[in-house]
């Protein structure tokens, strides 16, 4: 979802930059290292996404900080 080059949702993600203040995208830094090394070259984000070192730890960061996680 976050990749510049493969991103199907790219546009409809810097929409929603626009029309909700305050919302961010974390792409998960041991995903990307690991993706990049199979592709054997460093995988651009789009440049709405920050990138944090683990995206499992920063969900349980966020729900110490009262965040509820639903997941579908």
């Amino acid at each position: 979802m976050l990749r510049a080059d493969t991103s199907p949702v790219q546009k409809r993600i810097s929409a929603m930059m626009l029309e909700i203040p305050g919302l961010s995208f974390a792409a998960c830094g041991n995903t990307h290292r690991a993706m990049s090394a199979k592709g054997g070259k460093d995988i651009e984000l789009i440049e709405d996404a920050e990138m944090v070192s683990s995206g499992v730890v920063e969900l349980i960061e966020l729900q110490k900080d009262g965040w509820a996680y639903i997941r579908p």
